[in-house]
């Protein structure tokens, strides 16, 4: 799974959070099936919650910036099927 954006309501997240996200999702993208992984739920690639900022939108997310509301998890839910369903084909 791809990291989401978050930005957490302290300091619990680190001001270098979004730079390091980018790294590790490009290196998930291109790298999942070489490393073993059966599929990628692909997550952050979501135009609603992906995008950097996204997490403010509490349409997805609940107040504090980092966990998804219960419409969030559906969305999320789409991309995890669709992964577990290419690791099964």
């Amino acid at each position: 799974m791809r990291i989401r954006a978050r930005r957490g309501v302290d300091a619990e997240t680190p001001a270098d959070f979004e730079a390091n996200r980018q790294i590790v999702n490009t290196a998930l993208v291109s790298s999942w099936p070489e490393i073993g992984a059966a599929g990628l739920a692909d997550w952050a690639s979501d135009p609603r919650m992906g995008p950097a900022g996204s997490e403010t939108n509490l349409s997805w997310f609940v107040a504090g910036n980092v966990h998804p509301n219960d419409v969030g998890y559906a969305i999320g839910a789409g991309y995890f099927a669709a992964a577990i369903l290419q690791a099964i084909a």
